[in-house]
């Protein structure tokens, strides 16, 4: 999935979203590398897009649970709401072709946090 280029998520803050029918997919920029994880909160689908980013660690707006954006741990349950509730994000490898870099999804996507 196209994410765009590196400038892009560097003139929009260090950050980006991206959706398709299939896929919402958050972008982040640190220390030069780019990583992808899956926008809606595994915790409560929440969108992912305007929380906290600190070093790698992405925090979800609605209950504070804490994501690493490099391999989707849970750093921090949530405040509020069921913690066995929480799994870890999902991620997804990001390549580029030396001017794009994308997002690479599995085909035929086989879950979804919610409809």
């Amino acid at each position: 999935m196209k994410l765009g280029t590196r400038e892009e998520i560097t003139v929009a803050g260090g950050r980006i979203r991206v959706r398709s029918s299939e896929y919402d997919i958050l972008a982040v920029e640190i220390e030069g590398e780019v990583y992808a994880v899956e926008n809606l909160c595994s915790h409560a689908g929440v969108s992912m897009h305007n929380g906290r980013l600190r070093d790698f660690t992405l925090t979800c707006p609605s209950h504070l649970a804490q994501f690493d954006v490099r391999d989707g741990a849970v750093r921090r349950e949530p405040l509020e709401g069921d913690p066995e509730n929480v799994c870890p994000q999902r991620v997804f490898p990001v390549t580029s072709d030396g001017e794009l870099l994308f997002a690479e999804v599995p085909d035929g996507m086989d879950w979804k946090w919610f409809d």
